[in-house]
This record gives C-alpha cells, structure tokens and sequence, in this order.
C-alpha cells in the first residue's frame, strides 16, 4: 500500500505533460508514447475510482485521435489507439465509464470495422485485376488480406 502511494504521488503532475503531449501536432511518435503512458498512469492507480477519473480524463483524446486517423484513412495508427483503449478498459471490473463516452467510443470501433471492410476490398479488387498471379504474388495477396483484417 505503501507503494501505490508513492506512485501516486506522481500521476497527477505525469497526467499535467500527458495532456499537453498527447495532441503534440509535430510528433506521431510523441502522440502514440504519451498514449501508452497512459495505460502505465492507470496500472500505477490503487483503486478503480482512479482509474475512471483517468479514463475519463484521457479517453474523448484518444477518441479524437483514433477518429482523424479513420478519415485519412489510417487502419494501421487506429488500431494502435483501439489497442490501447482496449488495454485500459479491461483493467476495469464494474461499468464505471459515461454512457455517453461508450457510445462515442462505440461509434469510433463501428467506423473503424468499416474502414477495415473498405480497404479489404480495395486489396481483393487490386488483385483481381491481375488475373493469373504466381506464388509470390498469390503469397503477396494474402499478407495484406491479413494486414487489413488485423
């Protein structure tokens, strides 16, 4: 118990640079470690009540996030952010969140399942268009089929 107290000592001057960073426009790299940080703020929480203040805090920015690299059409930065939500949120044991929140989040998941189904179509379609393919590229056409259903 002792140790959770020091820690958290920490997470309210840690949150104060995470939300400064965490929408740092010159840095993908910047943006995606202090999104990660967050997950370790939560793991260092000593109760759950902490960790729905941080979500709450950290979530509608990891949303906003996830929703700008959807629209540019980002399948791969989007399903870090997703990841990492989904990381955070099973570290709760009761439904503690905003109904609200869920639904944003919700709204971001279904939207991301259609950009998925979207660009799997796109690479079906590219190599139909090849006709008789070799193995290399039968090999090819099947990495990025499980590269956009991932």
């Amino acid at each position: 118990s002792d140790v959770y107290k020091r820690q958290f000592q920490y997470i309210p001057r840690t949150c104060q640079t995470v939300e400064k960073l965490i929408t740092y426009k010159y840095s993908k790299e910047v943006r995606r470690n202090m999104i990660k940080l967050v997950n370790k703020l939560i793991m260092a929480c000593d109760n759950e009540t902490n960790v729905v203040e941080l979500l709450h805090k950290f979530l509608p920015s990891f949303i906003a996030e996830a929703q700008a690299f959807i629209e540019v059409q980002n399948d791969q930065d989007t399903h870090v952010i997703l990841d990492e939500i989904t990381k955070n949120i099973r570290i709760l044991t009761t439904p503690s969140l905003d109904l609200n929140l869920m639904n944003e989040l919700l709204n971001v998941i279904t939207k991301a399942a259609k950009l998925s189904e979207t660009l799997k179509a796109d690479v079906i379609k590219e190599y139909q268009n090849y006709g008789e393919i070799d193995q290399e590229k039968e090999q090819e056409f099947q990495d990025c089929l499980l590269y956009t259903s991932d």
